[in-house]
């Protein structure tokens, strides 16, 4: 079966739930080849605002320019706004942007290091949605 994007919900639990109840969330991005959209359960709006002003990051050494390019399509089917906020510091980045959604490019196959830097704290903590948009090795800067 093959999907063109994968969406799914989190509770963002941390501490002794997360320890005891685990994260599903946590272990699809681990495993999952195609874009990964996980929301909060906490979440509030409607579906189609997620959409409207949406930052990309992408962490050394990833371009993020293919995560860059998919997310100017898909916003652009809800007449959203792209900012490119690739190599910036996340939390900043979405304070300045007003941002609904983050699109984060991430390592295709991932690394144990990115999940721990990078993923896992997001799917944990992160307060507005969060597109995860493989991005192959040869993607990466030299």
């Amino acid at each position: 079966m093959t999907a063109d994007l994968v969406v799914m919900g989190t509770h963002g639990r941390h501490g002794p739930k997360r320890w005891w109840l685990g994260s599903v969330a946590e272990r699809v991005l681990r495993e999952v080849r195609r874009p990964l959209l996980v929301v909060r359960a906490d979440m509030s709006g409607p579906v189609d605002s997620v959409f409207s002003r949406v930052l990309v990051h992408a962490a050394p050494p990833i371009v993020g320019a293919s995560t860059l390019d998919y997310v100017r399509h898909l916003t652009a089917c809800f007449n959203g706004e792209v900012v490119d906020g690739r190599y910036q510091p996340i939390e900043p980045a979405l304070v300045a942007s007003r941002a609904t959604l983050l699109a984060v490019a991430a390592p295709l196959p991932r690394t144990s290091a990115w999940l721990s830097d990078y993923g896992d704290p997001l799917v944990r903590f992160c307060t507005v949605p969060i597109l995860f948009v493989p991005e192959m090795n040869q993607g990466a800067l030299s």
